[in-house]
């Protein structure tokens, strides 16, 4: 129980960042220490391969995110999110994240696509941190 409480570690939930938003962006946040979140915004471009559909590339995801603090934003950046190539947005999430006895290893964007066609709706996407 406790390993998968590790794993999923900030399930991310609702919440602006003290701005003006659009009806398309996202606006999850994942506590940090008091005052501090990170909020995933948006996610563009998400051309991941498909739950049981074989493909040659396995895809990639594009989101947007914002650091924020006491409700103003201090920084937003986009990442584009693979499997095998995620130093860069471990390296961001390392630095805004309260220091931890656990190393982060692992991002992951939630949920995977499905074979059937249907579109993610916006508020559906979350971010999985893996330690």
């Amino acid at each position: 129980m406790k390993k998968t409480f590790n794993l999923l570690l900030f399930t991310i939930l609702f919440v602006s960042c003290g701005s003006n938003r659009s009806i398309s962006q996202i606006d999850q946040k994942i506590e940090g220490t008091k005052g501090k979140k990170i909020v995933l915004q948006k996610v563009f471009n998400d051309s991941r391969c498909p739950e049981g559909v074989k493909c040659i590339w396995e895809g990639e995801v594009t989101i947007q995110l914002a650091y924020c603090e006491d409700g103003q934003i201090k920084e937003e950046k986009q990442f584009i999110v693979r499997a095998n190539e995620q130093e860069e947005i471990l390296e961001w999430f390392r630095s805004h994240l309260p220091k931890s006895e656990k190393i982060l290893q692992t991002i992951s964007v939630l949920p995977a696509k499905k074979g059937d066609g249907k579109q993610i709706r916006s508020k559906d996407y979350t971010i999985l941190l893996g330690y």
